[in-house]
């Protein structure tokens, strides 16, 4: 007995002996743990006592076999000290005394299978939740092992055009996918997310049933199928969605064409109108020049007086044709100008009178500075400056037409244009000032992003700023703007001197 007593207590497995009648004589420790007891509580107690009359009844009739000598092997259930189930698997062999023929006792074996049947039974659920979601899919979901495939979803059989998932279950993999994406799928799978153990997701083509190509999206990763190691796929079409995004491009560029073209028409209406302006000013003076000659006959001399009148009013005419050639030419630089949204083609820059350029542009400015703004010339004096006199005079006037736009928001007390000149440094600095309603923290990051604007659609589209930093660049030359809301904005220009 000691022999058998040592042996019974180092195995993992419960043991008991018990009388044909069900009488408990002997617990091995296991045993006596696995339903929760001491070894002394269960000597000598019925082993009926430790399970549901159902199951007692059955070991009933089991305790009639070992009488017959039958040794069994069957799944039965006890019950636990705190009243749960325990799922076992029990062994029983019937014992006989040696002074006996007759079987006098069983010896019985039991393992706990309640983990592994939990596990079995958690195994069933997941395969069962797997096809239940698999199969109401809208992605396709394909399992291969060793270019064989061994499981797809209706989703997927859909899409490649085949009439059931177990009709595309006989293709080879090679007929729906390329070789070089069979080639990389291991690469892929050995750089998936550690956490996800899921590769991110990557354009591929694969061929439909009808050999037409299609683009998807496709993802994998490492799982088991049928307790073996295969790799999950999902694959995702994304025609529509190339479409939509092929439509959404072509309708961007046509907005983006319409609000360049707004934004053109915004940046050649200025000098257009001071054009215009001057032009209905020669054509007035050349009226009058012809009626005054109209009146004098042919045959008798102009008076002084009207000679006079004649030559002050060539040099008006002489005067506003230089300043409408001078718009002209504005405008054809500010069209030329578009280029910098394409390519970066230009000529080398030239030493350019920055005064100059910067009274010219202010004049330019005409009804568009607010009655009663104050313009205050803070002008040193500075030397040429390297860069382009279009391309400065289109800067400026941007920056001028921001600043008067704002002076309007204003009462009329407060408006003022400060524009100061000032060498430092090795530089050349042009500071413009306005006292207006300034720009929010907020906005003031986007400023110089293509048609970002506070301004209503009929006042500005975006694009001011925006050519302007890069004409500034094409000059060597930096802008910036600092605003306080309800304090002011400031244009920093900084310019390379010519010498």
């Amino acid at each position: 007995m000691p022999s058998f007593e040592f042996i019974v207590e180092s195995i993992d497995e419960g043991v008991l002996l018990c009388d044909l009648e069900g009488c408990i004589f002997y617990v091995n420790q296991r045993m006596a743990k696995m339903l929760g007891y001491r070894v002394e509580k269960m000597i000598g107690e019925e082993l009926f006592d430790f399970m549901t009359p159902q199951w007692a009844a059955a070991a009933r009739e089991n305790l009639a076999r070992r009488a017959l000598g039958v040794a069994d092997v069957f799944e039965h259930e006890f019950r636990h000290r705190d009243g749960h189930a325990l799922l076992t698997l029990v062994a029983t062999r019937p014992i006989r005394m040696e002074d006996l023929e007759s079987y006098e006792a069983s010896l019985v074996a039991v393992t706990d299978i309640s983990e592994r049947t939990q596990a079995i039974e958690m195994l069933r659920r997941s395969e069962e939740s797997f096809r239940t979601l698999s199969e109401n899919s809208p992605d396709g979901i394909l399992i291969h092992r060793d270019l064989k495939i061994l499981y797809a979803n209706p989703a997927l059989a859909r899409l490649l055009g085949y009439q059931s998932p177990e009709e595309l279950c006989a293709v080879p993999i090679r007929d729906i996918a390329r070789d070089q994406d069979i080639a990389s799928l291991p690469e892929r799978i050995a750089h998936a997310n550690p956490n996800t153990t899921m590769t991110p997701f990557e354009e591929h083509q694969i061929r439909r049933k009808d050999g037409t190509v299609i683009l998807v999206e496709t993802a994998h990763y490492r799982g088991l199928y049928a307790n073996q190691a295969a790799v999950i796929s999902v694959l995702r079409d994304i025609s529509a969605r190339k479409e939509l995004q092929s439509k959404t491009m072509q309708l961007d560029r046509m907005l983006a064409a319409g609000t360049l073209a707004a934004g053109i028409g915004h940046e050649i209406n200025n000098p257009l109108a001071f054009i215009s302006g001057h032009l209905d000013l020669a054509l007035e003076e050349v009226i009058g020049d012809l009626a005054l000659i109209e009146d004098t006959p042919p045959e008798l001399p102009l008076a002084p007086e009207h000679r006079q009148e004649l030559i002050t009013s060539m040099q008006d005419i002489k005067h506003s044709l230089e300043v409408a050639h001078r718009g002209s030419m504005r405008i054809r630089d500010i069209v030329e100008n578009l280029r910098l949204f394409t390519r970066e083609e230009y000529e080398a820059p030239y030493p350019v009178e920055l005064i100059d350029v910067l009274e010219s542009t202010i004049q330019m400015l005409g009804d568009e500075l607010p009655s009663s703004t104050q313009v205050i010339r803070d002008f040193g004096e500075v030397p040429p400056i390297i860069g382009y006199e279009s391309g400065l005079g289109q800067v400026l006037l941007n920056l001028l037409i921001n600043a008067a736009q704002a002076l309007q928001e204003v009462e009329r007390a407060q408006r003022e244009l400060k524009i100061s000149v000032y060498q430092q440094e090795g530089a050349v600095f042009i500071n413009i000032c306005d006292t207006g309603g300034g720009i929010s923290p907020a906005n003031i990051a986007h400023i110089f992003e293509p048609f970002f604007t506070t301004k209503p659609p009929h006042r500005g589209t975006g694009l001011g700023l925006t050519i302007s930093k890069k004409l500034m660049t094409r000059m060597g030359g930096t802008l910036e703007v600092t605003s306080r809301p309800t304090r002011g904005t400031c244009a920093l220009l900084c310019l390379k001197p010519a010498r």
